[in-house]
């Protein structure tokens, strides 16, 4: 998001790859109520989506990611998956 912010204002030329991705903000909610307060809950936990982040100029950057303005070679381009 900072990359993001710094280039819609023209503060920056990001250089690079695009980044993940990853807009959305999210909370950890545990599935038994009488031990809310603990992290070991015998029933697990459910995340949930709470909120999305948008980019200054109205854009998310949700499976997106940040556009680089000078695009770099990456070191693992090479690897074969």
């Amino acid at each position: 998001m900072l990359a993001a912010a710094l280039q819609d204002y023209n503060r920056a030329v990001v250089i690079g790859r695009n980044s993940y991705g990853k807009a959305t903000m999210q909370k950890m909610f545990p599935l038994d109520t009488v031990q809310a307060n603990t992290t070991d809950c015998p029933y697990g936990f459910v995340k949930v989506t709470t909120a999305k982040l948008y980019r200054i100029n109205g854009e998310t950057i949700q499976q997106n990611g940040v556009q680089p303005d000078v695009a770099l070679p990456d070191v693992f381009d090479g690897l074969e998956y």
